[in-house]
């Protein structure tokens, strides 16, 4: 079962450790580490970004590969390359203003970042960082040790679900 809940609104009366600033977002890139988009090595197999804790508890950023079968996931549509079905919690909207800047965090449970609008950056340890913008998607499995930075480097407000994976 996917269970929604929604966190729109006035952010910041909801968030009590949100800290703002005036800064000129930097032009987006494609994260230090270089990898930013999904894509595929192959038609088997789907790349997806991904943050994660690594053994000492460190935020580090690099690719889950996700294996795919081309099968009838649709008929009577033509078949696709699917991959195995995730066994996901809750979805999470959210919205959160140009500017603001999280405290340093590891992540509460392992989640699919999607982003909607806007672009956020994420800072991880040795400050290697991973920009996520619209359209894009990250896996943040980073959820011990010290944790990572967010900060919203756009113009616009993030938008985007977060969805919990069990």
């Amino acid at each position: 079962m996917l269970r929604c809940e929604c966190t729109l609104g006035n952010i910041a009366g909801s968030l009590k450790t949100m800290q703002t600033r005036d800064v000129k977002p930097p032009p987006l890139d494609h994260g230090s580490w270089g990898f930013n988009k999904v894509t595929t090595d192959d038609d088997n197999v789907l790349v997806i970004p991904r943050m994660f804790s690594d053994d000492d508890g460190e935020c580090r950023f690099d690719r889950a590969r996700l294996p795919l079968t081309v099968k009838e996931y649709a008929p009577p549509a033509a078949p696709v390359a699917v991959g195995e079905p995730m066994q996901v919690g809750r979805c999470v909207f959210m919205r959160i203003p140009p500017g603001w800047i999280g405290q340093q965090h590891p992540t509460p449970h392992k989640q699919l970042i999607v982003c909607l609008a806007g672009s956020v950056r994420f800072i991880g340890s040795g400050g290697t960082t991973h920009t996520l913008g619209q359209g894009e998607s990250l896996i943040d499995a980073n959820t011990v040790g010290p944790g990572h930075i967010t900060e919203v480097i756009s113009d616009i407000p993030f938008e985007g679900y977060l969805i919990t994976l069990d």
